[in-house]
């Protein structure tokens, strides 16, 4: 068991040597989050743990590699791409991250599906949806108005629904 900062101290090409000479099958990175890399430049302590994991899956190619984490990894698309190449010791081509937009984060989200699981416990918690009907046709030329995003409808909207009685 090791803690992530010895592999961003000077002596980590020491470390990951002597690390590679055992004979290694399971790989833990508990708080993975850890090891997440935001941009291009990946850092020493990344690096490091990279040539750890394909140097010894190289070696046993039945290397088992674990990420764990509960705490939300992803800031953008580059983060989640980066964690799961480090978990699955190949390169995500197929996954673009240069464009943020709502298929690539689909496509990251079905590779994360593919290659991990999520344990979400059973909240305790209920909604109760209650519907209330009410025509407000006086609305419909400030919709129309605010037609440009979801955003302008929503908030031309919000006073009328304050309106509403609870």
């Amino acid at each position: 068991m090791l803690n992530y900062e010895k592999f961003q101290q000077r002596k980590r090409a020491l470390l990951v040597q002597r690390l590679l000479h055992l004979p290694l099958d399971f790989v833990v990175f508990d708080e993975i989050q850890c090891v997440k890399q935001r941009n291009t430049h990946a850092s020493h302590r990344k690096k490091a743990l990279e040539r750890l994991v394909s140097q010894t899956s190289s070696r046993n190619p039945d290397l088992c590699v674990l990420g764990m984490s509960a705490t939300p990894v992803i800031n953008n698309l580059q983060e989640g791409k980066r964690l799961l190449e480090l978990i699955i010791g190949r390169p995500l081509l197929d996954l673009d991250t240069k464009h943020q937009t709502v298929s690539n984060a689909l496509c990251l989200h079905r590779a994360l599906m593919r290659y991990g699981f999520r344990f979400r416990p059973r909240s305790g918690q209920s909604i109760k949806i209650r519907k209330v009907p009410i025509l407000r046709n006086s609305l419909h030329e400030v919709v129309k108005k605010a037609h440009a995003t979801i955003l302008q409808v929503e908030q031309a909207l919000l006073p009328a629904k304050l309106e509403i009685p609870t």
